[in-house]
């Protein structure tokens, strides 16, 4: 400095300006975690956090990390949040992090209205007062919801009741439990069998039903429904008591007192389409304690069968062989006659090898154009049984 006289100082102390503090940059915001039926809060995950110590505000969070997550956010609330470093400045404010309000869990069902199983009607019904729209309902300890508020069909037992709100919250369970009745000492039985596990079309099978009532008391009015379904053809049946409309499907038993079984047997023939389970239920006048055993079905799968009814054992490569369709279990034996009855082929393993030569008499001859009679039957490999036996007309044209 420079006085009046024109004197000068000496010069003063450096004075250093510095750079300008950094304003850092709004937080970025990541996963939002919702409050859910169990947890009342949430939580935020915010990055992009300025290097050094900083605080976050709202709540004076301090920290020196890139990120952090922010707990405990209350339901039903908006936050933006602002980043202040150790310079002392602030950012702008976040993008918002809304936080929904927590998913209601409801109240354990009430019970309204609870129908017993009687002998008459051997299930129950339970209904549950509601508590809000939507809601659904289990009557199974939370296995199956349905959005009815009643289930019905429901045989005597202990059941464990629950809601489910539509925030997917589920409600502790109520126990509802439905009494056996007191029935008549009856128990009928009804045991359904068939001649046959392997088959094929067109095969004739025959099935046994067997009614009993092991009592103590006996029973009245008693009747069996077993209809043929549209897998089988009927043929024909027999009862040892009672009568059987294959119509119907209905067998009208009638008394069937303490210990006394009865037996049916249908005989049928298996189509080549159709339901090929079929099921027996007996059932009397009387109430019983249990039905468990009040029903027995089998059901048959048949095999692939086809038989052919012409061949060209031309040599052109196509249909030279006459194949005969059938299940690997399954063996044939098959013989051929020409218009005269004389055996022309014979094989007791048929490997769908005949290519209209023949054998026997006829080994080696090629065997002329024609219409020729044949039998075949369908053995089990495994033992030995004959399954089906038929006549075919196979025609040979080269």
């Amino acid at each position: 400095v420079t006085n009046a006289a024109g004197c000068t100082s000496a010069a003063s102390a450096n004075v250093v300006i510095g750079a300008q503090p950094v304003t850092p940059y709004a937080p970025i915001v990541g996963t939002i975690t919702q409050p859910t039926c169990s947890t009342a809060t949430g939580s935020v995950i915010l990055s992009g956090l300025p290097s050094g110590n900083w605080t976050i505000n709202p709540g004076a969070i301090t920290g020196s990390t890139a990120s952090t997550t922010l707990s405990g956010l209350t339901a039903s609330t908006t936050y933006n949040y602002t980043v202040t470093n150790a310079a002392g400045c602030t950012s702008a404010a976040s993008t918002n992090v809304v936080i929904d309000a927590q998913p209601v869990t409801p109240s354990a069902p009430i019970v309204g209205t609870i129908t017993q199983p009687t002998c008459s009607v051997v299930t129950g019904t339970i209904t549950v007062t509601v508590q809000n729209a939507g809601e659904t309902y289990s009557f199974d300890n939370g296995v199956t919801f349905q959005s009815g508020n009643s289930k019905s069909g429901l045989a005597a037992g202990s059941y464990n009741v629950m809601i489910k709100s539509t925030g997917g919250c589920t409600s502790a369970p109520s126990t509802v439990t439905l009494a056996v009745p007191n029935c008549n000492n009856i128990d009928l039985v009804v045991v359904e069998t068939v001649n046959a596990t392997i088959v094929i079309v067109g095969q004739t099978v025959i099935f046994t039903i067997v009614s009993t009532n092991n009592g103590p008391d006996n029973a009245t009015g008693t009747l069996v429904a077993v209809k043929l379904p549209s897998g089988y053809t009927f043929v024909s049946s027999s009862t040892t008591t009672g009568t059987y409309d294959p119509s119907t499907g209905e067998w009208k038993i009638g008394n069937l007192n303490n210990g006394a079984t009865e037996t049916l047997t249908i005989t049928a023939i298996v189509n080549s389409t159709g339901i090929y389970a079929i099921t027996s239920v007996i059932q009397s006048n009387q109430a019983e304690t249990t039905y468990v055993n009040n029903t027995s079905m089998v059901e048959l799968i048949p095999t692939d069968f086809f038989f052919p009814d012409a061949f060209s054992p031309n040599g052109d490569g196509y249909n030279d062989k006459f194949v005969i369709i059938h299940d690997g279990s399954l063996k044939l034996d098959f013989e051929v006659y020409n218009r005269w009855g004389n055996s022309v082929y014979k094989s007791s393993d048929y490997q769908n090898d005949w290519d209209g030569k023949g054998t026997g008499n006829f080994l080696g001859t090629d065997l002329p154009n024609g219409t020729y009679y044949c039998t075949y039957k369908v053995i089990k490999i495994a033992t030995g049984e004959f399954i089906l036996n038929g006549i075919k007309y196979i025609t040979l044209r080269r």
